[in-house]
């Protein structure tokens, strides 16, 4: 027989200690017989806006299962939520010496690197996300995120345009590319309104001397 979160109503896994949608603890009376994985609890904790009781949960997961690099990236982008840029980088660093090919976590420490005007290695850092993984939506969403930051409208409608193509890992990940991608078209929009009559579009400011272009592959020169 199943049975539903009192909270939320959503059906319950087996002998879950939490609602796996909205994080709340289930009475010992409702469980069956297996327990919800601690991830699922994580992800329902950072969901529902628990930030510190996800980040406790991430940080015991790391502690049983210390070479689990997924833990490592999500617990960091929950540090970047809790404005702890310091302590997402490491998490984000040890991901990388777990996982090199761990295009996620190549991402976001490229958004990092940005943050702190570190350019060329965030570059970097987004081009091994990219060779690692070109049809990731995280992926292409933080690059465009990246290219919008910078002013390259373009550039940041292309990608995410691409990103909103591909699966998000979430509903919430799907929205914000959505809405990011509906800024930039309307950036763009604008820069083309206020080109002269008979004149051309200026170009966005590249302060990416040697961004990489589509596939990893092409150099750009700073204008």
């Amino acid at each position: 027989m199943k049975t539903y979160c009192h909270h939320c109503g959503t059906a319950l896994l087996p002998a879950a200690a939490f609602c796996h949608t909205c994080g709340t603890e289930v009475p010992d009376a409702v469980r069956q017989q297996t327990h919800v994985a601690p991830h699922v609890r994580a992800v329902a904790l950072a969901r529902m806006g628990h930030l510190d009781e996800a980040i406790a949960a991430y940080e015991d997961i790391i502690a049983h299962a210390p070479d689990d690099a997924g833990a490592f990236v999500a617990l960091a982008t929950l540090r970047i939520a809790a404005r702890d840029a310091a302590g997402a980088e490491t998490l984000l660093r040890d991901a990388l010496a777990l996982d090199e090919a761990h295009a996620v976590a190549w991402a976001y420490l490229g958004a990092l690197l940005l943050e702190r005007a570190a350019v060329s290695d965030a570059e970097d850092a987004f081009a091994l996300a990219l060779r690692h993984a070109p049809e990731n939506c995280i992926v292409r969403l933080k690059r465009g995120e990246a290219f919008l930051r910078l002013g390259r409208t373009y550039d940041a409608v292309q990608e995410l345009t691409h990103a909103v193509m591909l699966p998000p890992p979430d509903t919430e990940t799907g929205t914000y590319a959505r809405t990011l991608l509906k800024a930039a078209r309307a950036q763009a929009a604008r820069s083309v309104s206020r080109t002269p009559v008979g004149g051309t579009a200026s170009a966005s400011p590249r302060r990416l001397v040697r961004w990489m272009g589509a596939g990893g592959r092409g150099r750009e020169a700073s204008a």
